[in-house]
């Protein structure tokens, strides 16, 4: 066609319909795949397909504002970020495969660079209303925000042997709806397997990326940090790594703009990498794991979980949890300072139940010594990561709902949705898509 003839107009609109409908024919074989393979529940997979399949057919949800869903807008625009970040970075990732031990030399500047997570924090109780109805019902199930006996009191409950509800409908998260978001998992423990938990990550939609330090590179997970929202570190019993340090930077800096940590000890010393990263969270705090408990016991729902044996069910972590096991092995935190403590384990023989999983959020940074800024990523701190060994993983009570709760309340999504405006107004991709040479001075640093 010439420079000066006209488009076919028909051709032009088959085109931008094929644009249209290309992504959603994606979506709708994700799902199918997802409930294929038992990682969504039939309700679940009933709502999205139909929901689809209505964007296919060009109708929209109603909204009385603009006649247009904007909580699906939303979401939308977040994938779409998501989605070409994690491209960009993957890139990068694969530019490193001949040299894992060099990052690529653009990778200080963008990881200095990226937007925040949020703008506007929702506070505890705040959450707590809204976790049940609204924008955050794309990503919760409808039990959120009820403790525990009003689920059970409900006779239709179907309960298992540790009297937990049975059925993904009970935990924080739905099945399937968390696609946008990345879960990164940096094990430097040398024992256990955890195929369970990322399989578990999964069914809720986490996009998870392991490194397993026998396997991986610390530049490789600081890479990967770039496009993380949550990341665990699960200790080791030594810090021997020559990178740690470097890596300990990007999760500061990584938790600074809102992503949020997992830190995971065990019984000493399986916590030496833990402890070096809460120094660096909570300077000045004195936040650390210790001590080497026997465990293996059950904690129950409370009013609250700073008493032996108890964990609270007042908090959204602990969203259809009855019952919960401590861990193999555990240690505990012998001070908790500002933080939320959301179970403490049992006595034992020979020592006292203490508490070993606290929680940090926006109420918690503002009690912590200065220097304080908002905008910082939620913390969730355990002493037993031993219960996310494969071979315990199903026979341990409340576990996987455990975990699941866990990394989806440490995504702050309501603080989240409610800065869509301001983040999508910031949004600019940063990352080059060229092809960057490595990082010629491997001991270049920074500091969050």
């Amino acid at each position: 066609m010439g420079c000066g003839a006209s488009a076919n107009p028909l051709a032009m609109a088959k085109r931008a319909e094929e644009i249209r409908l290309a992504p959603l024919l994606l979506r709708l074989e994700e799902v199918a795949n997802l409930h294929r393979r038992g990682l969504m529940s039939d309700s679940d997979y009933e709502k999205f397909r139909s929901a689809i399949n209505a964007e296919i057919a060009g109708l929209d949800s109603f909204s009385p504002k603009n006649g247009k869903s904007d909580l699906s807008v939303g979401r939308e625009a977040r994938q779409m970020r998501a989605d070409e970040f994690r491209a960009q970075v993957d890139q990068l990732a694969r530019q490193m495969k001949s040299n894992p031990n060099q990052l690529p030399e653009d990778y200080f500047r963008l990881a200095s660079s990226l937007p925040p997570k949020f703008t506007r924090e929702v506070g505890e109780q705040d959450e707590w209303r809204n976790a049940g109805s609204g924008p955050m019902q794309e990503y919760y199930n409808t039990w959120a925000g009820r403790n525990v006996e009003d689920l059970l009191s409900d006779p239709r409950t179907k309960k298992d042997a540790n009297n937990n509800p049975i059925g993904t409908e009970y935990d924080l998260p739905r099945d399937g709806t968390l696609q946008e978001c990345t879960l990164v998992l940096c094990w430097f423990s040398k024992e256990g397997q955890y195929g369970k938990p990322v399989e578990a990550l999964r069914c809720k939609g986490f996009h998870v990326i392991v490194h397993d330090i026998q396997t991986s590179t610390e530049q490789q997970m600081m890479v990967s940090l770039l496009i993380a929202d949550v990341a665990w570190l699960v200790s080791g019993a030594e810090v021997t790594e020559a990178w740690f340090g470097q890596l300990l930077d990007a999760m500061v800096l990584f938790h600074r703009r809102g992503g949020g940590l997992m830190v995971w000890g065990d019984n000493a010393p399986h916590i030496a990498h833990a402890n070096q990263l809460l120094v660096r969270i909570f300077p000045g705090d004195g936040i650390y794991l210790e001590g080497n408990d026997h465990g293996s016991q059950i904690m129950i729902a409370h009013s609250e979980g700073t008493s032996p044996g108890h964990l609270s069910r007042n908090h959204l972590i602990m969203t259809g949890l009855k019952e919960l096991f401590e861990g193999v092995t555990i240690s505990y935190l012998p001070r908790v300072g500002p933080l939320k403590v959301i179970a403490t384990y049992n006595h034992g023989l020979g020592y006292s139940g203490r508490p070993y999983c606290a929680a940090a959020d926006a109420e918690v940074f503002q009690r912590c010594r200065p220097p304080n800024q908002p905008g910082r990523g939620r913390v969730v701190i355990d002493g037993g990561f031993t219960k996310l060994y494969d071979e315990y993983w199903m026979k341990t009570a409340g576990t996987e709902r455990y975990v699941k709760n866990a990394s989806a309340w440490l995504l702050n999504m309501n603080s989240r949705v409610e800065s869509e405006e301001d983040i999508a107004e910031r949004f600019e991709p940063t990352v080059r898509t060229s092809s960057p040479s490595m990082a010629r001075n491997p001991k270049r640093t920074y500091r969050a």
